[in-house]
């Protein structure tokens, strides 16, 4: 694990000049590799050593038990190798379970690894899938250890001018984890965006922001309160690192879908709308490659954004920071297009020019910390474009 994490951050790496530090991390992980494969060579022979000096040992005891009798004339010579027979019938039965202690060893580690997991699952809620989740149903549960879940709901949209999200009551917890308290990030919060509305969340870097988006793509569980929203195809989720399969570049801009009904002539649309028509031209739509290895971080985001020009039924873009690793010439590029794609949308993001193409802005602010010296949760505020940049200015 440590290699291949090295290896997919090796350039960052090698601009921190972080190889010394890293080979002398590798070394230490190896030698305790080295030291344990050690002894367990060393208990492994000691224990068979001691198997085998007894089973060596044993062939004596049947002589030493019937000798006597047959020197005396008591016993024939016959009767030695039967009472061998069935010394050793018994010895090998009772020594059965002996045989089988490095099987039983092995067991063990594996059930105490799936015990150790089970432990895991049982305090945390089943990961929820709103891809197969039916409309009008609360995707989240409640068992014995977690009391509190945020509830998803999907409805379908009849008409664009009706309610794309719903955020009601809800209060973000950080993920349970055995020896650690939940702290409390966002608390009660509630508003509701229309069709032909977007929103801007803006705060401080921490306070919840990526949260409160992976609640409203259903990827945070933890906390209570409800969100409702447009069906699981009707929204896009719009990661800060976009994922990039392994496979052509048509299937790269389909992903998570397989459209074949998509021409190419809209592919090479949707990829001069995000300015990138030189991967067409350079790379057709048929030629594999690791992408991930090929494009930039910044042509990663422009790719997700030729993603929602290519998705036909697509009502709502949920935007991580989607714009971070791009100059903002092609970040004002970007959202032209997406604003002739989509009425609605929400965006995580820092730079004042993203104002002018939301409506409205959810302002994030944390306040002091409480008596027992933990942080309180953030508190928020919900205004238009226009009072927001009042405020900054009175500020």
């Amino acid at each position: 694990y440590s290699l291949i994490r090295v290896r997919e951050n090796a350039e960052s790496i090698a601009f921190y000049r972080g190889g010394l530090m890293e080979w002398h991390k590798f070394e230490a992980l190896f030698a305790t590799l080295v030291n344990t494969v050690y002894q367990r060579i060393r208990q492994i022979c000691g224990f068979l050593m001691f198997t085998s000096a007894i089973r060596f040992a044993t062939f004596a005891v049947p002589v030493l038990l019937v000798g006597p009798k047959y020197m005396r004339g008591e016993a024939e010579f016959g009767q030695i190798s039967q009472v061998s027979f069935a010394f050793h019938m018994i010895f090998d039965a009772l020594m059965l379970i002996t045989s089988k202690v490095p099987d039983f060893s092995r067991l063990a580690v594996q059930m105490s690894r799936l015990h150790a997991l089970h432990q895991v699952l049982l305090h945390q809620e089943p990961a929820r899938s709103s891809v197969t989740a039916p409309h009008n149903v609360a995707v989240g549960w409640q068992n014995d250890f977690v009391t509190t879940s945020i509830v998803l709901r999907e409805v379908p949209l009849a008409r664009d001018e009706d309610l794309i999200l719903d955020v009601r009551g809800v209060t973000l917890l950080t993920p349970s984890r055995q020896g650690a308290q939940q702290q409390t990030l966002l608390k009660d919060i509630t508003f509701q965006l229309k069709g032909g509305t977007s929103l801007l969340i803006v705060g401080e870097s921490g306070i919840g922001k990526s949260s409160l988006l992976r609640a409203i793509a259903g990827l945070w569980s933890d906390g209570q309160g409800s969100i409702t929203r447009c069906g699981a195809g009707a929204a896009f989720f719009m990661p800060q690192r976009p994922y990039m399969c392994l496979g052509t570049l048509r299937e790269q801009l389909m992903y998570p879908h397989s459209n074949s009904l998509v021409s190419a002539q809209d592919i090479r649309t949707a990829l001069q709308d995000v300015r990138l028509e030189y991967l067409f031209d350079r790379h057709g739509l048929f030629t594999e490659h690791d992408w991930s290895t090929i494009l930039s971080l910044g042509e990663q985001q422009r790719i997700n954004f030729a993603r929602v020009l290519l998705q036909p039924e697509l009502k709502l873009a949920l935007l991580d920071e989607g714009t971070s690793a791009c100059d903002p010439e092609n970040e004002m590029h970007l959202y032209d297009a997406l604003k002739r794609k989509l009425k609605s949308f929400v965006s995580v993001g820092h730079r004042p020019g993203l104002r002018r193409f939301h409506t409205h802005v959810l302002l994030l602010e944390r306040d002091k910390r409480t008596s027992d010296g933990q942080t309180a949760p953030a508190k928020y505020s919900l205004m238009t474009v226009a009072e927001f940049e009042s405020l900054n200015s009175l500020a």
